[in-house]
């Protein structure tokens, strides 16, 4: 088989296997492998339909190549700190932080503690001349859960705040600020109410009854746990006559 699109020059080698085939053929041949010495593939790649194209090197080329991976494999290694295996774990868990990193800061530029204190706000039930405010907040770290729970201290001096949130880590957070004069008429604690959440999410956490926080590690189950909050502190109000 002569294949015309290629180009030969004015000698040409004929290659004959047996029978099986017989081709005109101007590449490089050697008369036995143990000329070639080391071979390692560099390359491979789809040429056309059922084709592929595979690169290599042979002899002192294919030895300096293999010398230089050894050399940058080392080289990643101590940049790492990591030997064998060990290595692959590692870049891993520095792309998972990488990508953590990124959604943060993509989050961070989102994220507006004011509007959703304002959002919150205009949802709270007045109770008396107090404000209720129980809701699920879409922040990511506790710091951004505080965030709005400073606003909505300054706005409401007078209230029994709950916040909760799905955090980026997977768990649940829980805070609670109830003003004082909220807790001497209703006599309600915040540490009761962040640890009933808690154990609904599998979780723990208490405080202080004007101030408490918890986390839970099925934040799947928040909602499950605000209604509970919800339903305690409705049986507090009733039983006080609010």
């Amino acid at each position: 088989m002569a294949l015309f699109e290629e180009k030969y020059g004015a000698v040409v080698r004929m290659v004959k296997i047996n029978d099986f085939s017989k081709e005109l053929c101007g590449g490089t041949h050697v008369s036995r492998t143990g000329d070639i010495g080391l071979f390692v593939i560099v390359r491979e790649e789809n040429i056309g339909s059922g084709m592929r194209r595979i690169e290599a090197m042979t002899g002192k080329h294919a030895y300096r190549y293999v010398s230089n991976l050894r050399n940058l494999w080392a080289e990643v290694e101590r940049t790492l700190r990591a030997t064998g295996d060990d290595v692959l774990t590692k870049i891993e868990k520095l792309f998972e932080r990488i990508k953590e990193l990124e959604k943060r800061s993509r989050h961070s530029g989102e994220f507006d503690a004011a509007k959703v204190a304002s959002s919150l706000i205009s949802e709270a039930k007045r109770i008396n001349n107090a404000k209720l405010v129980v809701g699920k907040v879409n922040a990511v770290s506790r710091d951004e859960l505080m965030q709005v729970l400073g606003i909505l201290e300054k706005e409401l001096p007078s209230a029994l705040i709950f916040l909760a949130s799905a955090l980026e880590n997977g768990k649940a957070a829980f805070i609670c600020r109830i003003t004082a004069d909220v807790i001497r008429k209703f006599g309600i604690n915040a540490g009761e109410l962040v640890k009933e959440a808690a154990q609904i999410t599998g979780g723990g956490g208490g405080g202080r009854p004007d101030f408490a926080q918890a986390g839970g590690k099925n934040p799947e189950k928040i909602d499950e746990a605000l209604k509970a909050v919800l339903k305690i502190i409705d049986k507090k109000f009733s039983n006080r006559g609010a």
